[in-house]
C-alpha cells in the first residue's frame, strides 16, 4: 500500500504532493512499477495536526481519487470522516482506512454497513491533538486486540463482511517509543483475531532514537527492517512512503522464500 499523502503538513512527506500535478504524476509512477493499492489521504492525523472540514479534505483528493480509480491498483482512501467516504464511494475506491476505525464519525459505519469496499480498522485512542497523552495501559497488546475485536465484530453487526476487514495496531498512534516495539514482537498475536493484518511503521517515531534517524528522510533503512520482520510474521499488507524500495524488498523476501522452499 503506497501512501499518497495531498497534505502541506503530514509528518514525513508534508508538501510532497500538495499540488494535483505532482500527485497525479506520483499515482501514474505508482501504477506503472505495479503497487498494489495506493492510499490518498487530504488530512494528516499525526500528533498535533488540525482537522479540516470533510468539504476542505475531499476537495485536496477529489481528483487525485478519480484519477486512480482505474489505474490498475486498488484505490483506498484514508479518512475519518463519513462525507468523505461517501464521495470515495461514488468515485468507486475499494478500501476505506479509518485511523479512528469508524469511532469519529457516528454516520461512518451505518453508511459502510453492506457496501462493496473493505475496510481498515485501526488501533486509537484520543484525537491527534490528544493521543500522545493516553499511552496508559495496563495491560497493552490485549487492550489493543480486544478493541480491534469490538470494531471488528460491531460492523459485522452492522452488516459488513468479516472477511472484508484489515486490522491495523496503530503503531504511533497513543503508544510510547517503547508500546511501539512491542507491539512489533507481539504481530503474530494479531493473528488470534482471524483478520488480515495492515501494518504502518514506515519512517515513523519508533526509530528517532537510531543512529542518523532523527529526521523521517533518514528512516528508510530501519522501516525497510522492520516491513521484513512484518512479512516473516506473515503481515498481510504494509502502508508505505517509500513504495520503489520496499517492492525491491518485497521482490528480494519473495525470491528468498521461493528459492528456499523449491
Amino acid at each position: 500500500m503506497a501512501i499518497l499523502n495531498i497534505t502541506p503538513d503530514s509528518f514525513s512527506d508534508g508538501g510532497k504532493h500538495f499540488g494535483q500535478h505532482a500527485a497525479l504524476n506520483a499515482l501514474d509512477e505508482m501504477a506503472d512499477a505495479g503497487v498494489d493499492v495506493v492510499d490518498i489521504g487530504g488530512e494528516s492525523t499525526r500528533p498535533g495536526a488540525t482537522e479540516l472540514t470533510w468539504q476542505e479534505e475531499w476537495g485536496r483528493i477529489e481528483e487525485a481519487v478519480r484519477h486512480a480509480v482505474g489505474l490498475g491498483p486498488k484505490v483506498s482512501v484514508d479518512t475519518r470522516k463519513a462525507p468523505v467516504m461517501e464521495k470515495a464511494l461514488e468515485a468507486g475506491v475499494d478500501i476505506i482506512n479509518d485511523v479512528s476505525a469508524l469511532e469519529f464519525d457516528a454516520d461512518a459505519l451505518p453508511l459502510l454497513a453492506g457496501q462493496d469496499v473493505d475496510l481498515v480498522l485501526m488501533h486509537h485512542r484520543g484525537t491527534p491533538q490528544n493521543m500522545q497523552e493516553l499511552t496508559n495501559y495496563d495491560d497493552l497488546i490485549p487492550e489493543i486486540m480486544g478493541h480491534l475485536q469490538g470494531r471488528v465484530e460491531a460492523c459485522v453487526a452492522a452488516g459488513h463482511d468479516r472477511a472484508r476487514i484489515m486490522i491495523d495496531p496503530g503503531i504511533g498512534f497513543a503508544k510510547s517509543l517503547e508500546q511501539n516495539y512491542d507491539i512489533l514482537h507481539a504481530l503474530p498475536a494479531f493473528h488470534g483475531l482471524g483478520q488480515p493484518i495492515l501494518l504502518g511503521v514506515s519512517r515513523k517515531s519508533l526509530f528517532k532514537t537510531l543512529p542518523f534517524a532523527g529526521h523521517t528522510e533518514g528512516r528508510l533503512p530501519a522501516s525497510l527492517a522492520a516491513q521484513c520482520l512484518a512479512i516473516q510474521q506473515a503481515v498481510q499488507m504494509l502502508r508505505v512512503h517509500d513504495w520503489r524500495e520496499s517492492l525491491q524488498m518485497r521482490a528480494f523476501m519473495e525470491h528468498l522464500w521461493f528459492a528456499s522452499t523449491s
